[in-house]
């Protein structure tokens, strides 16, 4: 046990609050650091709300139904929390993806285009090169 520390509850009350700080013997000083937590980017927002949405829903279906004691509701609470967690990083990885997929085609189409371009200059070129030969030549 690394420390202790006594929290005076905010309300009246008979008792205090106590938090233990435990540590490992085997490592003393081990850092834990939290998972950083980014908003939902612009691009997935409309996938993630659809997700969230339904989740919610489905969750409201469940508990209005009937038969739900606190503890299932709770459990279910639980569930339905992780589901969503799951669910926004579904959606925000597949929105990646078919972003990324349609950039790539998008640069794809612009190549195409450009090789097309290239080669009706390049025909054109040589057709001008054939007219104008043709008016060079003296007649015999």
């Amino acid at each position: 046990m690394a420390t202790t520390q006594v929290d005076k509850a905010g309300l009246q009350s008979d008792h205090q609050g106590v938090i233990l700080h435990l540590r490992s013997p085997s490592n003393p000083i081990r850092l834990h650091k939290e998972k950083r937590v980014f908003p939902v980017p612009n691009y997935a927002r409309a996938r993630a709300d659809d997700t969230v949405l339904g989740e919610l829903k489905a969750l409201s279906d469940r508990l209005e139904s009937g038969f739900t004691t606190a503890l299932q509701a709770a459990k279910l609470w639980d569930q339905t929390k992780r589901r969503v967690a799951v669910g926004l990083l579904n959606a925000v990885r597949a929105a990646k993806k078919s972003k990324k997929k349609t950039y790539r085609k998008k640069i794809k189409r612009m190549y195409r285009r450009l090789d097309r371009t290239k080669e009706l200059a390049r025909a054109a070129s040589q057709q001008a090169n054939q007219t104008s030969s043709n008016f060079a030549r003296p007649n015999s």
